[in-house]
């Protein structure tokens, strides 16, 4: 990876970020907006990731450190699943008891 926000093997973090799932019909201003949220989002998770790279963090916990409760936690599961499949962060097999009290993923930034 060049950077926390360059390029890696599989494309960039603004070429994901086009992928936007848009299951609602969105469009114009709104959808573009919604795209610019997106592309924010896993910004915001890859950098923190990047600057704690030795750290292993649920879903929950960062979401926790990064966003309100005006976010909802299912994008912060979207990034890192955007983020995963593009290469940037690896999904664990390591696994802890949630919030929710059922075991749950690591994440980490791909080294």
């Amino acid at each position: 990876m060049k950077n926390s926000l360059g390029t890696n093997p599989n494309g960039n973090v603004q070429e994901m970020a086009s992928n936007f799932y848009n299951t609602n019909k969105t469009t114009g201003t709104e959808l573009k907006e919604a795209k610019k949220r997106n592309l924010a989002q896993a910004e915001k998770i890859l950098k923190f990731l990047s600057e704690h790279p030795n750290i292993k963090f649920t879903a929950c916990r960062i979401h926790k450190y990064l966003f309100n409760d005006n976010t909802p936690l299912t994008s912060t599961r979207r990034s890192l699943s955007d983020l995963k499949n593009a290469g940037f962060v690896v999904k664990l097999d390591q696994m802890v008891k949630g919030v929710y009290g059922r075991n749950v993923h690591l994440w980490k930034v791909r080294e």
